[in-house]
């Protein structure tokens, strides 16, 4: 019997304390009394009831169990970050696992608010959810519409049409009737700006304590030491890894050997004496710090190899030092094809504007039908930046969480101009692409309706020489220089 995450669990109304059965709801004006904030219901979806606090909860819930959405109300002064953990923490209630993947500002109901997806793992199923976060006079709103990862087709113009639904009265009021957007090509439906896919590669200070106590745990030694073994490895850590690696680290932290939180306890010393170190290109002083962090950091893998943090290290360690393929000049490493994937993964959810992925076994497919044997027929100036991709990856990752709005948007402008192009779509209109981001998600809904996850993805891997053509225009790296993305020491980026 599957586990049902507690946001399904919410939507049917079977969590004790909720106060109104399930029903079969019609396509509806969902309205809450109190504040009169309001959204779009599907047609057939089940609707419930509930207050948790001094939230009012309105839920619905699709017809196949995948998807489902709700709307959170609470009359209160709180600011939006309030809002959000507010309703995390309702969430987290139960025995699901929610990660915040990125959070952003954005228009939300004609208004200031915040944007958010999560993603939400139970019982070996991954569901996407997405979440606007809004104010209206004493009222703090939260609309969220959650589907099993995989169905973005299916599910995206539904989402889109929930988000946009999303009523507000007292910015409603303020502002004039919205003006429908033209269509991005000659026919077709007007695309909303849905959510903004925006991701953080690094979130919060390093003074934030992540584990209390006597010798607490904090954030900025664990990005410390994260930087430290991806430069002991010479990777740059897949998600699930570096996300694994975290989480071991933090669960050990209260029963970690006095060993152990020596190395955390002088990560930061360490890291800022080999970025010194590379910043002023003394390689040997640089090596040196490594080398000693790197003899200390295995000593402590290998006492217990299965740990929570030591098998992340030591499969990264062993990644960097299996070969992929068949035999060639330079070596192009298991880890370097993980960072590569990594990377068309981030430009296809840039390109496309939504998180989608595909799934293990299509990730699999393309990298034996189509990654290599591209690699087994490169030449060596080209094996060599496939070999040095975890930098170009470090890099990207840095580049994106430092850049401001208009760098970011000239990256998104450049993924989704390739893959329309191999989509073989219409160049998107002058007045279209001056809408700056309302254009650029209209332009990258075209993209997501005519070309699937899985599709895109595969066609990224194959047009890689367009994707660096992207990613140095959206940098703004001018192409004499492109070998310095993939040479930048990582422990220089941040």
């Amino acid at each position: 019997m599957r586990v049902v995450p507690r946001l399904l669990l919410l939507s049917l109304g079977l969590v004790a304390g909720i106060g109104a059965s399930p029903r079969a709801a019609r396509a509806d004006l969902v309205v809450e009394p109190a504040s009169k904030a309001s959204f779009w219901a599907p047609d057939g979806w089940t609707s419930a009831t509930q207050k948790r606090g001094a939230w009012a909860l309105l839920l619905r819930r699709a017809p196949d169990e995948k998807a489902m959405c709700g709307l959170a109300v609470a009359k209160a002064s709180g600011t939006l970050d309030w809002a959000l953990e507010s309703v995390e923490a309702i969430w987290k209630q139960g025995p699901e696992r929610y990660e915040r993947v990125s959070k952003a500002d954005g228009l939300v109901a004609g208004t200031g608010g915040m944007r958010v997806e999560h993603k939400i793992t139970a019982d070996g199923r991954t569901l996407r959810c997405y979440t606007l976060v809004g104010a209206s006079g004493d009222y703090r709103v939260a609309l969220w519409v959650a589907h099993e990862a995989g169905l973005e087709a299916g599910y995206g113009p539904i989402v889109r049409r929930i988000h946009e639904s999303l009523v507000l009265p007292v910015a409603a009021a303020a502002l004039p009737p919205p003006v429908a957007a033209p269509p991005v090509s000659g026919s077709g439906t007007p695309q909303g700006a849905g959510m903004m896919f925006d991701p953080r590669f690094r979130e919060g200070r390093a003074a934030d304590v992540l584990v209390p106590g006597d010798a607490p745990l904090l954030r900025g030694s664990v990005d410390a030491f994260l930087d430290l073994v991806e430069a002991a490895t010479e990777t740059t850590l897949p998600e699930a890894d570096e996300q694994a690696l975290r989480d071991g680290v933090e669960s050990d932290w209260k029963k970690a050997a006095s060993e152990d939180r020596a190395l955390f306890d002088d990560a930061v010393a360490t890291r800022e004496k080999a970025k010194a170190a590379a910043l002023r290109g003394d390689a040997a002083m640089k090596r040196a710090a490594i080398a000693a962090f790197t003899d200390a950091l295995f000593a402590r893998a290998s006492v217990k190899p299965t740990g929570p943090w030591q098998a992340v290290v030591r499969r990264a360690g062993a990644a960097r030092l299996e070969a992929f393929g068949s035999a060639g000049e330079p070596v192009v490493s298991l880890a370097a094809v993980e960072a590569f994937e990594e990377l068309v993964a981030f430009f296809t959810a840039v390109a496309r504007n939504d998180g989608a992925r595909v799934t293990e076994g299509q990730r699999l497919a393309v990298r034996s039908e189509k990654l290599k044997p591209e690699l087994e027929g490169a030449l060596p100036a080209a094996r060599k930046r496939y070999a040095a991709v975890p930098r170009l990856w470090a890099f990207v990752k840095a580049r994106w969480d430092g850049a401001d709005a208009d760098t970011k948007l000239r990256l998104r402008w450049a993924a989704v101009d390739l893959v329309r192009a191999i989509a073989k779509l219409p160049e998107v209109p002058a007045d279209v692409r001056a809408d700056g981001l309302q254009g650029y998600a209209r332009a990258a809904a075209g993209a997501v309706e005519t070309l699937p996850v899985f599709d895109t993805y595969t066609n990224v891997v194959a047009n890689w020489d367009g994707v660096l053509a992207a990613l140095l225009e959206g940098f703004g790296v001018a192409k004499n220089d492109a070998d310095s993305m993939f040479a930048t020491d990582p422990l220089t980026l941040r």
